[in-house]
This record gives structure tokens, sequence and C-alpha cells, in this order.
């Protein structure tokens, strides 16, 4: 029963975004937090044993509220006299999803994030990592590991596998 709705959602949301995602060679890979995808056409090689990606997520309402939440300008001024992150202005800033270019390696199994794009329903960018270079606890600056029972290890083990048909040829 519980594969038949996940089977459901999963379809309905191709339906919903098969233009989009045929546009590029997006690639399912989780539903935990949001629907995830990677595409298959941005691996790129930098050595034998590591590449970069990009993937794209479609949050849950939990996650567009949290992304609010963190948005909201009056909150954050009264909570530290600043705003710690540029904003873009746009007519809407909904978040509704976001792009992240991640460098992988797949020998150690580690990964780092290169880059991160958030759009809202125009497809224009609210926010881009490119506007902050120094963004306090910057994602971009920690490595990060795939878990053999997390969700992404999914992803890990799809990209990867793509590195090894690739120096074979």
């Amino acid at each position: 029963m519980v594969i038949r709705i996940y089977l459901s959602i999963f379809l309905i949301v191709l339906f919903l975004f098969s233009n989009e995602i045929k546009a590029e060679n997006w690639i399912f890979y989780s539903d935990i937090g949001g629907i995830a995808f990677y595409d298959k056409d941005s691996i790129k090689n930098i050595s034998d044993k590591t590449i970069t990606v990009w993937t794209k997520i479609l949050p849950t309402k939990k996650g567009i509220d949290e992304y609010r939440d963190t948005r909201n300008d009056e909150n954050e001024l009264i909570k530290t006299g600043k705003y710690h992150l540029k904003r873009r202005k746009v007519n809407d800033d909904k978040l509704s999803y976001q792009k992240s270019l991640i460098k992988i390696n797949c020998d150690s199994g580690s990964y780092k994030y290169l880059k991160f794009i958030f759009y809202n329903k125009s497809n224009e960018i609210i926010y881009s990592s490119d506007d902050d270079k120094n963004v306090q606890n910057d994602p971009r600056n920690k490595v990060h590991y795939f878990k053999p029972d997390a969700p992404g290890y999914k992803f890990y083990n799809g990209v990867c596998s793509h590195i090894v048909k690739v120096n074979k040829k």
C-alpha cells in the first residue's frame, strides 16, 4: 500500500514537471524532505575519482515554510540587528525549487557544495550563493560524507557509477 502511494506521488510530480524534467536529464533519487533529482547530463569529471553534478530539489510544504522563515527580514533584523544573506528583489519570494552544484569524491564518499540557487515559480532567482561570499556557517566550507543507509547513497552510487563508465571508454 505504501509503495502505491509513493508511486502515485512520483507519477503526479513527473506529470506536473514533465517538461522541465525532460529538458535536462533529471534522474529521481529521493523523496525524503522533498523530491530530489540529479541531472545526468551535468555530470563532469574533474579527475579520475572526482565529479561535479547538479541536483534539484522540489521541497515539501514544510521545507518551503522553513525557507520562508529563514528569509524573513524582520525576524532576522530583530534577532541580530542585521540580515546575513543578500536577497534579490523579485515579485514573489516563495521557494519553488532549489538547484545545487556538488563536487563528489567517488573514492572517499565525500562531497562538498559548490553553489546553491533558489528559484520562485516564475523561474526567477530568489537567492544565489554567488551573491554572498562570506556567509556565516556556509555549507560550501564543509566536507560531508554519504552514509550507506541514507537516501543520498542511491544518488552517490548513481553518479559515481557514471564516472566508472566514462573512465572505461
